[in-house]
């Protein structure tokens, strides 16, 4: 008896580490896929935003860094030393980009399937289709500190 409950021992450890093992897998695939989700949330609720010309995404935007369709914003934004200035570019640029997707006709819901499409060492990458132009904006994510998107470009 002594004996087949020193056998049955071993097993059930192995049992019993199995079962820690795929836990964590399972865990570990979950806060990845949930990790991307919000990243591709966070541009896409960055973007609403944008269109609507809402001030209160200029948080979730890095205006030192910006580069935005081939123009570094980042560079002109860091010539500016007053803050209330600077508030003002930011006031105007989301202004004038929501007037812009305004006068194009354009709308945010246009824009679909959100995703991650890379991560690289300049940032996370999250992709939208804009399937009536037959394009893919992409949006790209600080990696140190708070993500905030460092740019936005059409591939």
């Amino acid at each position: 008896m002594a004996d087949l409950q020193a056998k049955e021992q071993p097993a059930r450890l192995v049992d019993v580490k199995y079962a820690i093992v795929v836990a964590l897998a399972v865990t570990v695939v979950a806060v990845a896929v949930r990790w991307n989700r919000d990243d591709a949330d966070l541009c896409r609720d960055v973007f609403r935003g944008m269109v609507q010309g809402n001030v209160a995404v200029a948080r979730r935007i890095d205006w030192t860094h910006l580069k935005a369709l081939n123009v570094d914003i980042g560079a002109q934004y860091s010539q500016i030393k007053d803050p209330k200035v600077q508030a003002m570019y930011r006031q105007v640029f989301l202004s004038r980009f929501a007037q812009g997707f305004k006068y194009g006709k354009g709308e945010a819901k246009s824009f679909v399937n959100w995703h991650l499409k890379a991560r690289t060492p300049e940032g996370i990458v999250v992709a939208a289709d804009y399937p009536a132009k037959q394009k893919i904006l992409l949006f790209t994510l600080s990696t140190s500190g708070p993500k905030r998107v460092t740019a936005i470009q059409w591939q």
